[in-house]
């Protein structure tokens, strides 16, 4: 509104000045008329003045209007510009936040991908934190990975709770194609399941006892009786979520999500986790630098007698040697 104020007001002002020239003209030519070429030529050089001052200013207003035009739409442009960068920028962050960085397909063979890119954070990484069913393949990577890690903790899941137990049994039911999967969930078969989960777990430990120098500090074996069945293996930079709890699509490996450590469930995750270790239990097992494979195998008794599993410690050992030449 100011704008067109302004450029109302100087165009009335021009439009003076050209009457007033062309008056001046006018009046010359009656001067020079009666005779007095002194006034006339005054007279003229006023007009003349007046015009070509009117002229110029005239052509002055035009480049500089267009002058004005274009560093108005360059500032523009360049707020313009700025701000598609902070919307850029905000988007981006909110994507660290809340969505993952990386994501894993599903499928029925394990994914080459996935192991580079987990055994490459464990290779950069003070810390792994891991929870799941058995974490067979922990002590693998713990040994593939043949560095000095800081601190390993690990939340496994508790074989006495039945809950969570058949959560997980059920997802192996339906996974193992020897089964209908219309037919109902036996005893027999449940029991088989189980002692399978037993076993890896007591592979998980043993396995664990054979990389115990690789880690600084004591690694620590927790059971919880959380009923999910997902599995987070956290790093310092990234967290791995794997969740096998899609009724829609059973596959032995199941999507992954990998989440940066900026990321809201990175957070939370790691918090809740190591919050699971202020509480001391005595189903917490440390293995040491220290320990003696007796007193491993004792844990391992106690545990084996408190689950009802039959456990052979001189099997499990065999077992384990055979498990990781077939994982490597």
């Amino acid at each position: 509104m100011r704008s067109k104020l302004y450029t109302r007001n100087w165009l009335l002002i021009l439009l003076f000045f050209i009457v007033f020239s062309l008056a001046s003209f006018f009046y010359s030519y009656n001067l020079n008329t009666n005779g007095d070429t002194y006034g006339a030529a005054l007279s003229a050089s006023i007009g003349t003045s007046l015009l070509v001052g009117s002229i110029f200013t005239l052509l002055y207003q035009i480049f500089q209007e267009n002058d004005f035009k274009d560093h108005i739409k360059e500032s523009i442009e360049i707020k313009h510009s700025a701000l598609q960068d902070e919307i850029a920028k905000l988007f981006s962050s909110y994507n660290e936040i809340y969505l993952p960085n990386r994501i894993f397909e599903r499928n029925n063979d394990s994914n080459p991908d996935f192991d580079l890119d987990l055994n490459s954070e464990i290779n950069s990484s003070r810390d792994y934190f891991f929870r799941g069913i058995s974490g067979k393949r922990v002590p693998i990577r713990i040994k593939e990975a043949n560095k000095n890690i800081e601190n390993i903790k690990l939340i496994l899941l508790n074989p006495l709770n039945e809950k969570a137990l058949s959560n997980r049994i059920g997802y192996y039911y339906k996974t193992d194609s020897s089964t209908q999967l219309e037919q109902e969930l036996d005893m027999s078969l449940k029991s088989k399941y189980k002692n399978q989960i037993i076993e890896n777990i007591f592979l998980t430990i043993y396995g664990l006892y054979q990389v115990r120098n690789w880690c600084l500090n004591p690694i620590i074996v927790k059971f919880s009786d959380s009923q999910s069945t997902s599995r987070i293996e956290i790093l310092d930079k990234s967290l791995f979520l794997a969740s096998f709890s899609d009724e829609n699509h059973f596959t032995k490996h199941p999507i992954t999500l990998k989440y940066s450590s900026k990321s809201y469930f990175y957070s939370m995750l790691r918090r809740e986790f190591l919050a699971e270790f202020d509480v001391i239990t005595k189903e917490i097992i440390l293995i040491s630098k220290e320990m003696e494979a007796e007193n491993l195998k004792e844990k391992m008794d106690e545990l084996a007698k408190n689950w009802s599993y039959a456990l052979n410690f001189d099997e499990i050992k065999l077992k384990y040697q055979t498990a990781i030449t077939q994982l490597i």
